[in-house]
């Protein structure tokens, strides 16, 4: 199995992919489509009295309100299931909302 593999949950059998699976199951159930549009939900002096880690940091740094949640997990560089979880408690904790993108 090739690293990037490994690192998503796909390829190869049992242990890690599995879990990850179940995992990616269960967030997107809570997450709903990977189309909507993450976006802020607190203001500016609220997100500053806020301490968030380098990967939540990271996936906040990415919601302009245009990149679908698809987008961001895309070019998080994280595993699927890593980004899923960060925008799930982002949006747990009241940081985003999410709406349905703009019809074309």
């Amino acid at each position: 199995m090739r690293a990037a593999e490994r690192s998503t949950g796909r390829g190869g059998r049992g242990g890690r992919a599995a879990v990850d699976t179940v995992g990616e199951k269960m967030l997107l159930g809570l997450l709903g489509p990977l189309d909507q549009v993450p976006v802020v939900a607190i203001t500016p002096a609220r997100l500053r009295e806020r301490a968030f880690d380098h990967r939540t940091g990271f996936l906040l740094s990415q919601v302009d309100g245009a990149s679908s949640l698809e987008m961001i997990i895309d070019v998080s560089g994280m595993t699927r299931v890593e980004a899923l979880k960060g925008l799930n408690k982002l949006i747990e904790e009241g940081v985003l909302k999410l709406r349905r993108p703009a019809r074309r």
